[in-house]
């Protein structure tokens, strides 16, 4: 292809795109991108430390430039009828047809097929794809710059899914975009056999990701099995096959359709914590999952986490989705806290979850609720997932993290992690610190931390956390940190099963008494940090650090809540999602 010809603006266009790391300019930034795909070096220039979305596959032609569809459904009709006039490809194929410029065409057409995006997603279709060669004036020469543009994109990608595509023999036709992650897009669609909405999830083309998939597949087979009754908080896996892309075969999931997750339900309080009895309402679902999955179906989830846990209902009474890193706007709490109370939350993402007897990778979960264990390097098994549920529980109370290590360097943030450990329940056993492929990395022979000042690790203990610093009633403070316990024991043999904190009284409201005892030395010197409610008050009734302590620390994260990815495994791990390059 000569340079400067069409094709090959397109094809530059596309490398520039799907190529966020690599050097530009800034008039080509301009050319063709938005500012949530500007490139690493501009992104950097403009202050945004923010991780940005990834950015699917590029995509193949327009259905009908493939041979066309078939007429789409009427409730498909009258969806893609709602969409904002002037955007996607037939908007692009109609402004080149109609003699405006083919570079403009182009990019247009292109940013539409980019996929989802952060800031405007779903992208709107304002017209039935099967009219797109008729009508909109799709050539043979666009088609083969699109061509070229898609040839430059890496094999084993997303799938460049259509809205009003169809999938499964015409079974499953696509609504609006869900969300995304690492190696799958998720999707809207409608079961035309069911006249049910679902949820789809495509995962990526490359054979590493398509065999992590069917792995997944098998254990969420196993999980419906056991449970014919859909009452052990589980997603539930409705169907599921394999459908052919550009770069390869894709593995697709039909789940049904949920609300929002619970970080989203955090960031509705605004990281002041939600109301006890919500915490113990979804703690009590949360844990008959994990019972489930560790009793009956021998499985490990390995990364219990907020995103992880979906509410079957949405927070804004009007049944919308929060997308990205919004916050949702609720003018009624009480309504809200009422809803909650009602509602169910199932656990979900098993794309890295394993067998008791078969587990695949020695690393594990996600770095703020990661296990001593796993850090250490001595193996794992179910109270792994008992300790991410202990971090999930504190986090739901508090809005904030119990354990955020930021040392640079993987060792380094590894040993911050476990110093922070021992400052909120005491120190490590020599059992246990001795324990590991990694434990020399962090300890002596007689279980001291290696290269810590004076010896010493100053210990504020969980009670006076919550009560001192979150502003917890004295009793709750006790109860919760007493059930927290339980799930974060150094030992894994002793920490609590999920079963043995089912019965635990603090899930039923049952709370201990002791006389008032003046506040720790440690509140002292939070105080000294200003950190609000260390006297006990604070400005929400549910207990949390006041609007001040909240807008400050989300300050201090860049405006939103800094998230660690799920770990990804080494080089030649087929179950989890391959390193990322």
């Amino acid at each position: 292809m000569p340079p400067g010809s069409p094709g090959a603006a397109g094809a530059a266009a596309a490398k520039h795109l799907h190529s966020p790391s690599s050097a530009c300019t800034i008039s080509a930034c301009k050319r063709i991108s938005r500012p949530s795909q500007s490139c690493s070096t501009h992104r950097r220039a403009a202050g945004n430390r923010m991780r940005q979305p990834l950015l699917p596959a590029a995509p193949s032609p327009p259905l009908a430039a493939r041979g066309g569809t078939a007429p789409l459904p009427a409730p498909v009709q009258q969806h893609l009828s709602s969409s904002r006039p002037g955007r996607g490809p037939a908007a692009a194929a109609a402004r080149l047809a109609s003699g405006g410029s083919r570079r403009k065409a182009l990019r247009s057409a292109a940013v539409a097929w980019s996929g989802p995006q952060q800031e405007e997603r779903p992208l709107a279709q304002e017209q039935e794809l099967g009219e797109l060669d008729a009508e909109a004036g799709w050539s043979e020469e666009l088609q083969r710059e699109f061509e070229a543009y898609q040839a430059q994109t890496p094999v084993g990608g997303y799938y460049p899914v259509l809205l009003g595509e169809q999938f499964k023999d015409g079974r499953y036709t696509v609504l609006h975009f869900l969300g995304q992650g690492h190696y799958s897009t998720v999707w809207r669609v409608l079961d035309t056999e069911s006249g049910q909405h679902c949820a789809m999830k495509v995962v990526k083309s490359a054979e590493a990701y398509a065999e992590a998939a069917r792995d997944e597949v098998a254990l969420l087979h196993a999980i419906r099995e056991g449970d014919p009754a859909d009452a052990k908080h589980c997603v539930r896996l409705l169907d599921q096959f394999e459908h052919a892309g550009p770069h390869g075969t894709h593995v697709c999931e039909v789940f049904g359709v949920m609300g929002d997750d619970l970080l989203t339900l955090i960031r509705a309080y605004r990281h002041r914590g939600i109301p006890l009895p919500i915490v113990r309402h979804l703690a009590r679902q949360t844990l008959v999952a994990l019972d489930y999955l560790h009793r009956e179906c021998q499985i490990l989830h390995t990364d219990v986490k907020p995103e992880n846990v979906m509410l079957t209902d949405t927070i804004l009474p009007n049944g919308e989705r929060v997308t990205g890193t919004q916050m949702p706007d609720v003018a009624d709490f009480g309504e809200l806290e009422e809803r909650l109370l009602r509602t169910g939350c199932k656990l979900v993402d098993f794309g890295n979850a394993c067998w008791t007897h078969l587990q695949f990778s020695s690393t594990i979960q996600t770095r703020q609720y990661r296990a001593p264990e796993v850090i250490m390097g001595a193996g794992y098994g179910g109270a792994a997932d008992i300790w991410s549920l202990g971090c999930l529980v504190y986090e739901l109370a508090t809005g904030q993290y119990l354990f955020n290590p930021r040392t640079v360097g993987t060792r380094g943030r590894d040993r911050d992690h476990l110093l922070q450990m021992m400052q909120r329940l005491g120190p490590m056993p020599r059992s246990v610190a001795t324990t590991g492929d990694h434990a020399v990395d962090f300890f002596s022979a007689e279980g001291r931390m290696w290269h810590l000042p004076n010896r010493h690790v100053p210990y504020w203990p969980l009670d006076h956390v919550l009560h001192e610093q979150h502003g917890l009633p004295e009793e709750e403070a006790m109860g919760l940190a007493s059930f927290l316990q339980g799930a974060l024991d150094f030992d894994p043999a002793r920490r609590s099963t999920a079963a043995q904190l089912l019965e635990h009284p603090w899930l039923e409201g049952l709370l201990p008494q002791r006389p008032s005892s003046p506040p720790s030395r440690l509140a002292f010197w939070a105080a000294d940090d200003g950190v609000d409610g260390v006297d006990g008050s604070s400005s929400n009734g549910s207990g949390g650090g006041g609007w001040d302590a909240a807008e400050a620390q989300e300050e201090e994260r860049g405006g939103s809540r800094g998230r660690s990815r799920s770990q990804t495994p080494p080089e030649g791990y087929r179950h989890h999602s391959p390193p990322r390059q």
